[in-house]
């Protein structure tokens, strides 16, 4: 699959999921922390190497959440990894076109 496809999954997927899953763990964030977070993480896989890129968007989109919202790991770590298990389903699909 070409990055620009996996850039556009992390940000839009991305986005799309990361914000209710916030939500629903009770994270004070706003509008804009969720879409800023996975936009980052897309870009880390559009321009880093593909060994790199999963490993590096996830810690990219750990910190940005971490400085935006101020919130520790362990408040984030269940909403992050939701997120990166429900953007599987959006990879296969779109790399399936």
């Amino acid at each position: 699959m070409s990055p620009i496809k996996v850039a556009l999954v992390y940000a839009v997927a991305g986005s799309a999921i990361l914000y209710p899953t916030l939500r629903a763990f009770k994270v004070n964030f706003d509008f804009w922390h969720p879409i800023a977070a996975c936009v980052l993480a897309g870009l880390c896989a559009l321009f880093l190497p593909s060994f790199v890129a999963g490993p590096a968007s996830l810690a990219v989109m750990f910190g940005t959440l971490m400085y935006t919202t101020g919130e520790s790991f362990s408040e984030l770590k269940y909403p992050v990894v939701i997120t990166r298990l429900g953007m599987v389903p959006a990879l296969i699909l779109v790399g399936t076109w």
